[in-house]
């Protein structure tokens, strides 16, 4: 089952950070005081209280305050303060001051579709589990179930590949029941977590993607042009080349 697997430590850049147990400062929150609130609101407050606390306790120049302090966003958890024991308060309140680590493996490989819909369409559909375990420990402390369905648009423009996606489906389950998080919750966290993917997926997918087919100098063809066309089911990729002269006519 496990067709894909990797690991996600504090040692991994962007999200590293995240990996967290206690991200507290000294002028936080209580747990009771927004013990009802939803996440979202719950995290955009943390945030706000985080950069308040910042902005006043750092010494910066009036430019960094002002560019630095965006309140009314949760685009980087990171940048706003927030970590996974602001998401996950059990795992916090059990383990406190500990860093976590993420082994996610596939649970089924991935089953992928290609279209001509909408001019060139692959739709991915996978389930992962994301096993958090306190890291450098066999110590797991929850396992989330993620089942996701990515529709990548596919748009070729000669040697060139442009893309956007879009996640129709993206569902995050407590698989255990231990990190005390109620479905409403795993709802609001996986729209909060769907929208960062797609944003980081969609920066790298809009630059597009130039298909040079490989070369070698032990034939005697010389590729030109590439291109690439989405059938049903299939891709198609066609090419123009010349033949050495020398095989020609030897």
């Amino acid at each position: 089952a496990n067709f894909l697997s990797f690991r996600i430590g504090p040692e991994t850049p962007s999200i590293g950070s995240l990996l967290v147990t206690t991200c507290d400062i000294s002028s936080d929150y209580s747990g009771e005081d927004f013990e009802n609130e939803a996440l979202f609101i719950r995290l955009l407050r943390l945030s706000q209280r985080r950069r308040r606390y910042h902005l006043y306790h750092q010494q910066r120049s009036k430019r960094q305050a002002i560019t630095g302090s965006d309140l009314g966003s949760l685009g980087d958890l990171a940048d706003l303060g927030i970590c996974l024991g602001d998401i996950i308060p059990a795992i916090k309140e059990k383990y406190p001051n500990r860093t976590l680590a993420l082994l996610i493996h596939t649970s089924r490989a991935p089953s992928i579709a290609i279209s001509r819909r909408s001019g060139g369409n692959v739709q991915l559909d996978l389930i992962a589990d994301v096993n958090i375990y306190l890291d450098k420990t066999n110590i797991r402390v929850g396992t989330m179930t993620v089942i996701a369905v990515a529709d990548i648009m596919l748009r070729a423009m000669g040697q060139q590949i442009v893309a956007n996606a879009s996640l129709p489906v993206f569902r995050l389950m407590d698989r255990d029941q231990t990190l005390g998080l109620q479905q409403d919750a795993l709802d609001n966290l996986a729209s909060l977590a769907g929208d960062m993917i797609l944003k980081v997926a969609n920066q790298q997918l809009n630059r597009g993607l130039r298909i040079s087919l490989p070369t070698s100098s032990t034939l005697p063809l010389n590729i030109i042009n590439p291109h690439i066309q989405i059938f049903e089911h299939s891709i198609y990729i066609g090419s123009d080349f010349t033949v050495s002269p020398s095989v020609i006519f030897s």
